[in-house]
């Protein structure tokens, strides 16, 4: 996503492991913490995103930020885990616990082994 077009954004600030919440669509979760941490894309019984949402994660602070699925929820992609201070994932729900995870132009990320 251009730079520009991610600015224009609302944030989700968090600075611990966190769950997905239906608030957050539409929004770039930013992850501030000197520590990594993970953000959890919880089962769609407990928070139902509509099939194609689309959301963003970025590391902010020095922490590594995990994406991973609550029991239940496939998460593909060979980018779950971030790289470095600005890199951003997204996330896109492709059908009922089923998301994919792809790095965003705008940052580097790294696969997890």
């Amino acid at each position: 996503m251009p730079e520009h077009l991610l600015a224009e954004l609302p944030t989700s600030a968090q600075t611990l492991d966190y769950t997905l919440v239906l608030t957050d669509l539409g929004k770039v979760v930013e992850m501030n913490a000197a520590t990594a941490k993970t953000v959890t894309i919880p089962a769609n019984a407990s928070v139902a995103f509509n099939t194609g949402a689309v959301l963003w994660v970025q590391q902010i602070g020095a922490g590594a930020v995990t994406v991973a699925g609550a029991g239940g929820v496939t998460v593909s992609g060979a980018t779950l885990v971030t790289s470095g201070i600005g890199s951003l994932l997204m996330l896109r729900k492709r059908a009922t616990n089923t998301w994919v995870v792809a790095p965003s132009q705008s940052g580097t990320s790294v696969a997890v082994a």
